[in-house]
Parts: C-alpha cells; structure tokens; sequence
C-alpha cells in the first residue's frame, strides 16, 4: 500500500507545474500519487493530530483499495488511452487504478433452476432440458405449437398400435362401424363422428397416453403445475373431395374474452396416431404467433379460405405416426380436407387450467388406471370448488390460490 501511495505522477512534457489530472503539483504531493489518494492521506494525518488515533478505524484510501472479496488490490500501472475516454488528456499520462485478480473460469454454466428461487418453474425446466425439449418449449412460446417426434416422447414401439387400435374399437363400439384396415377403408364420417368424447374409462391405453411424462412437461410449460386433464376426443377423418370439409380457423380457449389471452388458459396434446407427410393427409393448419393476438377469430376470419389464398401464412402440422402436436389454446388453427386414401387419426386431450371449466369430471375411472398410472390422479385434478357448506379440499383451494402469484404453480 506504501508503494501504492509513492508512485509518482510526472511533469508534463511542457514543464508546467500543475498535475494532469488533478490540480497544482506542489512540494506535498510531489512525492505521492496524484488524485484521491493523496488527499485521503493529508486527511488522515491532518485529523490524526488534531483528534489522536482512532483504535480500529482504516484510513478511507486503504478501504477503497480493498476489494468486496476480502483483499487488497493488485495495482497496476496503465496508460490513461487504454481506460475511459474520460481521463484521456495527454497521451503519455500515467495514472494507477485498483485491479481484482482474475476469477477462475467455471466449469459448469450458470444454472438458474439450481438456486429454487422458483420452485413450480424450476422442476419443468430440469424436466425439459432433461429429455431434450428446450426447442420445443421455444416454439411454444414463440409460435404458439410444436410438434414432438415420438423418438422424443419416450414411448415404445407398440404405443401408436395400441392407441390406433383403442380409438378403432372404442369407435366401433359407440357408432357400429367397424374399421379393418385403416388405410384403405374410407366410411362416412358423419357415422363416426357421434359420441366422440370421454373416452379415458374405454381403455387402459388413454391412461397411458395422458400420463406421458414428456407430453405433461411441456402441458405444465404452458399452463402451470395445477393444469388438469379436462377432455378426451378422437379425429377420424376420411378422405373428401368437398371443400366444405374443412375446419375454419378458430381458437380453443372457448369463454376467455378479449385481452384475457396473455397466458394459456388451456392446451391441446394431441397424438398423431396416422402419418401426417403432408396437404394431402388433412393436417391441421394454424397461423404462427396468433396466441399472442388474445382474442379469438371473428366470424368473418373464421371463414376464410384455408388454401392458397388465405389471407394469412398457414403452417401444418408435419409429423410421424406417434408424434405429440401440441399447442396453446389461443392459437388460431384449422384444417384442410384428406385427399388421400385411407383415414387420419387422432387422440385428441384438452388441458387446462384449474380456473377453468372442465368438460368432464371423471366420475368413473377404473381403480387399476389410478394403481398403475399414479400421476393420473393429479392429471384429472383435484379442485377445492365447489363446496357447500364447509370447505372440504383446502389443499385444493391453496394450490388454485397459488396461481395467482406463478403461472408456473
């Protein structure tokens, strides 16, 4: 610190006699360091004798040469055009400035969710960067619906076989058409598009396709930890030549009013159990980025053409059989009629959150679903509201509370 307080601030080239950076160049301060430091320690002396030692008390240079990190700063000389614009004055000036000593580098990038300083966001983080989801999360946020490919859902090969095969059975059951070879047969689809919902008590493969726990991280991105399972539905859709066919452009958040869409209020994970390669296959089409509109479309836009010449840019839904397309409920979407032989298939499931209205209670969920799919009882919820006389589900009630503080919760 002593040689510190001895470097020397020379002359000017031109031989005047007053410092560069600070003021007259006098017998006192010749000596010493230029600046703060020097009148720090004319301060210090000057209150010394006057006052007497203060035991315990450092002087106001040797704080500011003691860095946040427990020591003294290593000092270096530099030259006045390396630092700030603001000191430049000569060229050749010296001046000494406070350094801290270089901090190793990690070797682990930061990690916010390892700090808990969110604990609803911070397990649906882990839990998308754990299974390679990020992207899709990104999309989500960005354009409103992503499309997982089943390499990605960390399912086996048999789940679209089994799917596929539980929606054919379960629509021959409900509508007494029977489907042999799904890529071939084309029925009516008015016959098969009848008693289409609450389907998860029909078999154990529903269940399992609502307890993915991939599918239900990205679900939780959108709507929080408390979204719960609120609709079950299939799409079978054969092919048409009639452009009447095809879905005009609308939006699922159904009874959330203009400027009520900054959030997902609810999302559809639907299961690609058919090929979607292209136009040909009926797809469902949807407008990027339209979530963030937060409204949904005016009768007007709802019919609009879905071809070439809509009037705003389409992108469909692209995947394999056993893909997850996934998107926020306020996300305008459509679809365009199947030319191709055979039918497309499709579990459609609706989460939502707990403020909104559920399509079905689950009133008849077989016990062995509950037993060998745990997570299934915390998919279809379990709200505090309504109650009558005294309230029998606190533990419902806080959590739905929660939402209010974290859309993550």
């Amino acid at each position: 610190m002593r040689k510190f307080l001895r470097t020397r601030c020379p002359l000017p080239s031109d031989g005047e006699s007053r410092c560069p950076h600070r003021g007259p160049r006098t017998v006192r301060t010749a000596s010493r360091a230029c600046g703060r430091v020097s009148r720090a320690r004319t301060r210090r002396r000057s209150s010394s004798r006057t006052a007497g030692p203060t035991p315990g008390r450092r002087s106001v240079s040797r704080r500011r040469a003691t860095a946040s990190f427990g020591g003294p700063r290593d000092l270096r000389a530099v030259t006045v055009s390396d630092v700030a614009p603001l000191y430049r004055r000569t060229p050749d000036t010296i001046c000494v400035i406070p350094t801290a000593p270089p901090q190793p580098i990690p070797e682990k990038p930061l990690d916010i969710s390892e700090y808990g300083v969110s604990p609803h966001a911070d397990p649906i983080v882990r839990e998308l960067v754990e299974h390679d989801l990020l992207m899709h999360a990104v999309e989500l946020v960005t354009y409103g619906m992503t499309v997982v490919p089943p390499e990605k859902m960390g399912v086996d090969e048999g789940f679209v076989e089994r799917l596929r095969g539980a929606l054919l059975r379960t629509c021959e059951k409900r509508s007494g058409v029977k489907i042999t070879d799904h890529t071939t047969e084309e029925p009516d689809q008015q016959d098969m598009g009848a008693r289409t919902w609450y389907l998860l008590h029909e078999d154990e493969a529903f269940a399992e396709a609502a307890t993915n726990p991939r599918m239900l991280a990205l679900v939780r991105w959108l709507c929080g930890q408390s979204a719960c399972l609120t609709a079950q539905t299939w799409i079978i859709k054969p092919p048409t030549q009639n452009p009447r066919t095809s879905v005009g452009l609308h939006s699922d958040a159904h009874g959330i009013p203009p400027g009520g869409g900054h959030i997902a209020h609810l999302c559809n994970a639907s299961w690609l159990c058919t090929d979607y390669a292209g136009a040909e296959d009926g797809p469902t089409v949807f407008v990027p980025g339209s979530h963030r509109y937060g409204r949904a479309t005016l009768p007007h836009e709802a019919t609009m053409g879905m071809g070439d010449d809509a009037p705003f840019p389409l992108v469909p839904v692209i995947g394999k059989a056993g893909s997850l397309a996934i998107w926020h409920g306020g996300l305008w979407h459509g679809s365009s009629p199947r030319t191709n032989n055979g039918l497309r298939l499709t579990l459609v499931q609706v989460f939502m959150r707990m403020h909104m209205r559920p399509h079905h209670l689950w009133e008849d969920v077989p016990p062995e679903y509950l037993e060998k799919y745990p997570e299934l009882q915390r998919v279809l919820g379990d709200p505090g509201y309504p109650f009558k006389e005294s309230i029998d589900n606190m533990k419902g009630i806080m959590q739905f509370m929660q939402t209010g503080t974290d859309p993550y919760a």
